[in-house]
């Protein structure tokens, strides 16, 4: 099911984060670890925290950044067919 999935986002190019919410706690999992198992995935790691403006802000610029690629998918998609 995984490798479904997975293919299914790489055929329409859609990217792939996965976001560590409270990263400013204790840490369980290393984040060069988890980074790692995502290569596997082709999947991209961000750390954020709702702690500090900087931690919010990054939050924020995940989600457009994920908007925005999701958009201009959807651009393309229109575009050509």
């Amino acid at each position: 099911m995984r490798y479904l999935l997975q293919g299914a986002y790489h055929t329409i190019k859609l990217p792939i984060i996965v976001l560590a919410c409270k990263a400013d706690s204790n840490l369980q999992i290393e984040p060069a670890f988890v980074s790692s198992l995502l290569n596997q995935y082709r999947a991209g790691l961000v750390e954020v925290s709702i702690v500090s403006d900087a931690g919010r802000a990054k939050l924020r610029r995940s989600f457009d950044w994920v908007l925005k690629a999701v958009f201009r998918h959807r651009r393309l998609f229109l575009f050509f067919y």
